[in-house]
């Protein structure tokens, strides 16, 4: 410019207008000249040298976006602790406490993020809310709380899309609020329709598996349904059986013993001992119960003995030394015992009741339990049959079948629960279980139907 004064007084001296023009023009050249010249040695600088400058000269603007170049990786390489000491000079901008806890979130650093959450949300940052709630979903730096998670997604989800993906993910899972396949679906719905890119896989993946589920279920419905029907007629078969069996009128006579040694001179320990009966020597001295009952629930009378072929206790290779009654279950039967000859004991009765019995005891002297036989001979069913004796055992095999039916519901349990929904697992087993308790009934039924005769409490070990 004071190369120019000279220039300026010259052209002043002189009062032509043209000189005068002359002058304005040379002026403003000279202006347009230095202007581009500044504005070109401007736009050399680079975007971020332009934000870096502004910065320095305290623009909180310029320091606010090169803050989130820093750390949101902007056109330049990641830098938290650069960000974060930019934006922490911000104070009245919520998005900088927004970066700064985002930054400190991917440093794991997670006390640090939720305060800075906080304080984004403290001054109207509605997208901190989501930040949050992530914490607070995934368990980061917090212990999960699902309620608080929902809570503060659901004031974000009209700021941010990706709330509604994870609200339905809250839903779909259970956590926090009761599993609703419906509402999960609806929230997917409304993150696909702001384009958020995971809640088609989302949508895909639930609509899947609520068919598989539809399907299971309606396999189920089918089976459980063709169940029962079976179940019924399994059912009305057994206790049509059942009642048949006891309106039936029956008669059966039934027996079953038991040979106990008491002495053996084979087996004897004291030297020069010996027993006699009757003035003769024995070498062995047994003990044996007899169990007679009647199985039938119809009376057997003393008028059904065939007279030829009287009940009898009959003893081969060896003799009779004594005999008694042990027990009558009861005692009205009348039963008395009638020794014929050293081998034989006639058995005599009035009647005997369905499930009536008596228990006889004698000593004898004979080898084996082949040398024992029950003969006689009765007119409506023949003559007296050896069977093992009924116990009340019926039950516990009706405990095991029991046992067993709920072990099949548990193994079941699990590979059912992948398919199908809480409440829907919860139905399965409760149907099993009343399958479970019907059969356990029916089976108790029946083992009633045949039970140990009425009092006889048997001790083959004893003898008074």
């Amino acid at each position: 410019m004071r190369l120019l004064l000279p220039v300026i007084k010259v052209l002043l001296c002189q009062k032509s207008l043209l000189r005068c023009k002359t002058l304005l023009l040379f002026l403003s050249l000279v202006i347009c000249s230095g202007t581009t010249c500044y504005a070109e040695s401007i736009s050399v600088m680079t975007s971020e040298e332009k934000l870096i400058k502004y910065s320095n000269e305290g623009y909180d603007k310029a320091k606010l976006l090169l803050g989130l170049k820093y750390i949101y990786g902007m056109s330049v390489k990641i830098d938290y602790d650069k960000g974060i000491s930019l934006l922490s000079k911000i104070e009245d901008d919520s998005d900088a406490p927004l970066a700064i806890g985002y930054a400190y979130e991917m440093k794991k650093e997670y006390d640090s993020a939720r305060k800075y959450y906080e304080k984004a949300i403290s001054m109207g940052n509605k997208k901190a809310n989501l930040n949050l709630g992530i914490l607070y979903k995934e368990g980061y730096g917090v212990k999960k709380d699902y309620t608080k998670a929902l809570s503060l997604l659901d004031r974000a989800k009209d700021s941010d899309p990706q709330a509604l993906l994870l609200i339905g993910e809250l839903y779909e899972n259970g956590n926090g609020v009761e599993k609703d396949t419906n509402k999960a679906l609806k929230y997917y719905n409304d993150a696909a329709e702001k384009k958020v890119a995971l809640s088609y896989f989302k949508l895909d993946g639930l609509n899947k598996k609520v068919a598989r589920i539809s399907n299971i279920k309606s396999l189920l419905n089918s089976a459980l349904n063709k169940m029962k029907q079976e179940l019924l007629w399994i059912v009305s078969t057994i206790m049509a059986y059942i009642f048949y069996i006891k309106t039936k009128r029956t008669k059966k006579l039934n027996y079953n013993f038991k040979n106990i040694s008491i002495f053996n001179v084979e087996n004897k320990i004291i030297e020069g001992l010996s027993i006699s009966f009757k003035t003769m020597s024995i070498d062995r001295i047994s003990l044996l119960n007899i169990v007679l009952w009647n199985s039938g629930n119809a009376a057997i009378d003393s008028t059904d003995s065939v007279n030829l072929e009287p009940l009898q206790i009959k003893l081969s290779n060896g003799q009779i030394l004594g005999y008694k009654i042990k027990h009558m279950s009861n005692i009205s039967n009348n039963f008395r015992l009638d020794q014929i000859n050293d081998q034989q004991i006639g058995i005599n009765f009035d009647y005997i009741d369905g499930k009536d019995a008596v228990v006889v005891q004698i000593l004898h002297d004979c080898k084996s339990d082949s040398d024992v036989k029950i003969d006689g001979r009765f007119k409506e069913f023949g003559t007296p049959v050896r069977r093992q004796l009924p116990t009340n055992n019926g039950l516990n095999k009706a405990t095991n079948i029991f046992k067993i039916i709920m072990s099949l519901v548990v193994i079941l349990a699990f590979p059912v629960y992948s398919y199908v929904a809480y409440g829907e697992l919860l139905q399965f087993i409760n149907i099993l279980t009343s399958i479970g308790a019907t059969v356990f009934i029916i089976t108790a039924v029946i083992a009633l139907t045949y039970t140990m005769p009425k009092g006889v409490n048997i001790d083959y070990d004893s003898f008074e």
